[in-house]
Formats: C-alpha cells, structure tokens, sequence
C-alpha cells in the first residue's frame, strides 16, 4: 500500500481517557502512486480490521475479533461514521470471549478540514 501517515492519539470522546482514536492519512500527492484511492477502496472492500485482546496481568491473548472494513467506504459521501458491536472469540477455537463495541469514521480531507476546531 501507499506510504500514509498514521497517528495513534488518546482523545477525550465522550470524557473517556481509556478511548483510542488512530488516523491514516492517504494523500496521493505525497506518496506519488498512481490510483492509490482506488487501491485503498479496493482493499478495504476485501479486507477485514483484526483486533487482538490481551489479558493486561499475563500479556495472553485473550480474543481477537474481526471487523470488516467494507462499511467504511464513503461512495462519494463526505463522511462514513459506523457502530458497531463485534464479537471476540478465542484465538484458537470460534468459542465466545467477549463483545467489543466500536466506532469507526472514514473522513474525506474537505470535510475533515471544515471539521477543525478553529482557534
């Protein structure tokens, strides 16, 4: 893939420390690939967003669950903003760890610029 610029920032959604918000930047200016718009859209029509659940005291893997990343594109839409609530199951077998809820949003940069806080 491309050559973005990924930022991983504690936010203060909702007045939550413990949310995670990271952000991927694709400017085709900067890497200078051909079609890389299209190359991420097709990726992420096919690919899935895996998350691994660690036990904090033991550094185990608790479960991991897998997100499809598909209902994150825009089709022309300034922005996507999903919801989801995924299941974790176990890493070796499909048996039912945990539920995880998720908040995922895929901005275009226009409207992510007319978005920021202005000082």
């Amino acid at each position: 893939m491309g050559h973005g610029r990924v930022q991983r920032t504690t936010t203060d959604t909702l007045s939550d420390p413990d949310m995670l918000s990271i952000t991927f930047d694709i400017d085709p200016s900067v890497s200078r690939i051909d079609d890389e718009h299209m190359k991420l859209a097709k990726y992420m029509k096919e690919q899935f967003l895996t998350i691994d659940i660690y036990d904090a005291d033991s550094k185990f893997l608790f479960a991991t669950a897998k997100v499809p990343m598909f209902e994150l594109l825009r089709q022309q839409s300034p922005h996507v903003v999903r919801a989801k609530e995924v299941e974790a199951s176990a890493p070796d077998s499909a048996e039912f760890r945990a539920s995880i809820q998720v908040i995922m949003s895929n901005m275009g940069k226009r409207d992510r610029e007319t978005l920021k806080p202005t000082d």
